[in-house]
Order: C-alpha cells, then structure tokens, then sequence
C-alpha cells in the first residue's frame, strides 16, 4: 500500500499511542491494499486506508478465544 505520509509515521505513532517500541508495520505479501501491524514478529492486525488519498486509516485487530484464556 502506497502511504502518503509514510509507513514510518504510521509505525512512530502506533508505539507513542501503544507505547511499545517493538510494534512495526510490514507489507501483506501479494496484497497491495493493505499492511501487516506485527509485534516482535507476531502478527497483531491489519491496517488498510480509509479513503482513496490514503490519508486516513483504520486498524483491524482480532482478538481470539485462545487469546484470552488464562496461562
């Protein structure tokens, strides 16, 4: 996905807001309309534009049953 202002500034923001420095954004393999938000390699969620100037996004985050059982 082509972001005007930049994947770096996407990713800066997401780990000001999360404050979490290990979170980076990654290409989707052959799918150009959207991108990968990992955590240490983890896939997290996808982010994907919102309008067609590519200046606002959404994040999609699933969170599973695994997920949320206790260890």
């Amino acid at each position: 996905m082509k972001i005007p202002v930049g994947r770096e500034v996407i990713q800066s923001y997401l780990r000001k807001l999360f404050e979490n420095d290990r979170l980076s954004i990654a290409a989707r393999g052959k799918k150009l309309d959207s991108v990968e938000l990992n955590s240490d390699g983890e896939f997290l969620g996808v982010i994907s534009a919102d309008d067609p100037k590519l200046q606002s996004f959404t994040l999609q985050i699933a969170i599973l049953d695994f997920d949320l059982e206790d260890e």
